[in-house]
């Protein structure tokens, strides 16, 4: 938790599916998915970190939410990547 407090990366991504079958789910950042996009030959890359503002549904949680919504403001706690690129 300290490291994405921080904005560091968590993950080293070097490793690519052709080297093996990844076995787990890959949470991206804005780097990362860039990378990826890079490597299979997309051109033109635009990844930016985005927040959705659907509410949760739990009384509590949503209470939770709207006292941290403020963070949302720094783009590295917001939870969505939107990415654009172009085929070549």
């Amino acid at each position: 938790m300290v490291y994405i407090a921080l904005g560091l990366r968590i993950h080293d991504y070097s490793r690519t599916p052709e080297d093996k079958v990844l076995e787990h789910v890959i949470e991206y950042s804005r780097d990362h998915l860039r990378w990826q996009f890079e490597k299979a030959g997309f051109k033109d890359c635009l990844v930016e970190d985005c927040q959705t503002h659907f509410g949760p549904t739990n009384p509590a949680v949503r209470v939770i939410s709207w006292i941290g919504y403020p963070l949302f403001l720094v783009p590295r706690f917001r939870d969505n990547l939107l990415a654009i690129a172009r085929a070549p």
